[in-house]
C-alpha cells in the first residue's frame, strides 16, 4: 500500500521566489601576467596569458518552507502591499517570473492540483490577480481591428515571455455584461521547450494565459490583469512549499492517495462578521480518498492521536477567549468532523465521510488570517 499523507510531501519542495527556466551557466576567469624579463643585450615581454574554465552552475535545490514562516507569509497578504510577482512567488510558489504592468496592488491568489492519479502527471495551476490604478487602454473584442488594450497587452508581454521562452500563440477576448463592455482580452503562450525547470523542479509547460479586464471585480469599475501558468509535474509532487510543509505535519496514513489541493485567497468587508481577523486571508483545502476499512483508524488519529505537531484536536474556547481547548469530533450519519487549530491560531476541520467499505474520503480545511493570534493552553 501507498503512504502519501506524510511521504507526498518529502518527494518534492520548491523554492517559493525563483522563477522560470534552467540554472544560468557560470564563467571563472583566471588572469595571470608575466613580468618583464630585462638582460644586458635586450628586453622581452611575455604577453600576458589568459586561463577560462567554465563550469555548469548547478540545477537550482527545492527548498523548503519553515513552519515558523507561514504566519509571516499570511500577514504580509493581509497587508496587501509590495510587488505582486514578488507576493505571489512567496505565498503560493508562482513559477515564472511574469510581472504585471506597473501601479497595480495584489487582489487575488490561487493554487490548484488536478490529478491525484498515482499513475498519471499532475497538473497544478497558479493564479494571481492584481488591481490597476492606471486606466486600462480601450478593449472591444467586436472591433475589426485589434483595440488599444489589446495592442497594449501584447506589447508588454510579448517581450517578457519571449525572454522566458515562450511564443505568443492566440488571443481570446470576452463580453461578460452588456454589449460593448466592460471587455477582457487574453493572449496565450506557449513554451518553446518540451519540458522547463519551473522552482527546481522538471515540469511539462501548458499553455499560459495572461489577462487584462476593464473590471477586473464585477461592478466595481476597476481595472486589472491576472496571469495563469499551469504546468504538469510527476505524480505525488508536491510544489508548493506551503502545500507541502503542512502535509508534512499530518499523522501518517497507510494507502491514502492525495486527490486535490486548493489554497485560494478571500475578501472580505469590514462590516464582516469576522472581520477582526483580517479582510484579507486564504485558505488551504485538501483532500485524501481512504483505502476502504481505513475510516475509524483514521478518525482515530485525528482526534486523539495527533500528538507533537503542528495540529491540535480542538478550538479556541468560548467562555475564555485566547485559550485553546480540545474538543470531541461532531458526527452526523456518515459525516465525522473534528475542529482543529493549525500552529496554535488557525481554526480548520478535519471532515471524514463516505462509504467506509467503499473507501471514505478525507478532507482537511485550514483558515489563514492574519490578525489570529497564537492561542494558550487553559490552565489546570
Amino acid at each position: 500500500m501507498r503512504t502519501v499523507l506524510f511521504s507526498a510531501a518529502l518527494v518534492a519542495l520548491v523554492a517559493s521566489s525563483c522563477g522560470g527556466g534552467d540554472g544560468p551557466e557560470t564563467s571563472e576567469t583566471t588572469t595571470t601576467a608575466v613580468p618583464d624579463v630585462t638582460t644586458t643585450v635586450a628586453t622581452t615581454t611575455a604577453a600576458p596569458t589568459t586561463t577560462t574554465t567554465t563550469t555548469e552552475a548547478p540545477p537550482p535545490e527545492p527548498s523548503t518552507l519553515a513552519l515558523d514562516d507561514i504566519p509571516g507569509l499570511v500577514v504580509a497578504w493581509g497587508e496587501g502591499t509590495g510587488d505582486p510577482l514578488e507576493l505571489a512567488q512567496d505565498i503560493i510558489a508562482f513559477p515564472l517570473a511574469i510581472p504585471t504592468p506597473a501601479n497595480t496592488t495584489p487582489l487575488h491568489i490561487s493554487v490548484d492540483m488536478f490529478g491525484g492519479d498515482p499513475e498519471s502527471p499532475w497538473r497544478w495551476d497558479w493564479t494571481y490577480e492584481v488591481l490597476s490604478s492606471d486606466p486600462m487602454p480601450d478593449i472591444d473584442i467586436h472591433a475589426e481591428e485589434s483595440s488599444p488594450g489589446n495592442v497594449a497587452l501584447r506589447e508588454f508581454y510579448d517581450p517578457i515571455m519571449t525572454d522566458l521562452g515562450w511564443s505568443y500563440s492566440n488571443s481570446t477576448g470576452s463580453d461578460p455584461g452588456d454589449v460593448g463592455g466592460p471587455n477582457s482580452i487574453n493572449h496565450v503562450y506557449r513554451s518553446d521547450a518540451e519540458t522547463i525547470a519551473a522552482n527546481g523542479l522538471t515540469a511539462t509547460p501548458k499553455p499560459a494565459f495572461v489577462w487584462a479586464d476593464e473590471e477586473q471585480v464585477f461592478g466595481e469599475g476597476v481595472p486589472g490583469y491576472q496571469v495563469d501558468v499551469p504546468l504538469e509535474f510527476e505524480p505525488d509532487v508536491i510544489p508548493v512549499p506551503i502545500i507541502a510543509t503542512i502535509i508534512a505535519e499530518l499523522p501518517e496514513i497507510e494507502g491514502a492517495q492525495l486527490v486535490d489541493v486548493r489554497l485560494a485567497s478571500w475578501n472580505r468587508p469590514d462590516t464582516s462578521f469576522d472581520a477582526e481577523y483580517g479582510l484579507r486571508y486564504f485558505e488551504v483545502t485538501m483532500e485524501w480518498s481512504l483505502p476502504p476499512g481505513a475510516a475509524d483508524d483514521t478518525k482515530t488519529l485525528f482526534s486523539t492521536g495527533l500528538g507533537p505537531s503542528a495540529f491540535f484536536a480542538g478550538e479556541e474556547s468560548f467562555f475564555d477567549p485566547g485559550f485553546v481547548e480540545p474538543v470531541e469530533p461532531r458526527v452526523f450519519d456518515d459525516d465525522w468532523t473534528q475542529p482543529i487549530v493549525f500552529l496554535d491560531r488557525y481554526e480548520g476541520t478535519v471532515d471524514i465521510s463516505g462509504d467506509d467499505a467503499a473507501g471514505a474520503t478525507l478532507e482537511l480545511d485550514i483558515t489563514l488570517e492574519p490578525n489570529r493570534v497564537v492561542l494558550a493552553e487553559l490552565p489546570d
